[in-house]
């Protein structure tokens, strides 16, 4: 998935990108300037740490739940037959929360889980006036 830069990551860089190319117009002690340096470099970091990896959290939508209309009432019945079914399996949306896992954030998300596996049933089913 490609990002656009946002226009503020674009102007911080450019600013940046000017005020470290400019030349100084005072030689001065190198040991003088020792922890403005130091603020800088720390800023820049922290800076870079932030646009690398942001603290945003995305939580996709749920899957929608669908419901069934009602069945309609059973039919009179002149005869009966059972049939063997496959039922497959049922599974449920859990959200799972983000956590943390060998010193990286995991963000957190939606994930399919099995309720119940496939099996087999026996139905029986209405035939009439056969």
């Amino acid at each position: 998935m490609k990002k656009k830069p946002s226009l503020l990551a674009v102007a911080s860089l450019v600013v940046c990108v000017a005020l470290f190319t400019a030349s100084s117009a005072h030689a001065k002690s190198p040991q003088r300037y020792r922890w403005e340096g130091v603020a800088i470099g720390l800023g820049a970091a922290l800076l870079g740490s932030a646009l690398l990896h942001p603290p945003y959290c995305y939580r996709p939508a749920p899957p929608p739940f669908y419901r069934f209309p009602p069945s309609p009432p059973a039919p009179e019945c002149d005869q009966w037959e059972v049939r063997r079914v496959w039922i497959p399996p049922r599974y449920d949306w859990v959200w799972v929360p983000g956590y943390w896992r060998r010193g990286c954030w995991v963000p957190g998300r939606w994930e399919k889980r099995l309720v119940s596996p496939g099996h087999w049933e026996e139905r029986r089913y209405c035939f009439r006036g056969r």
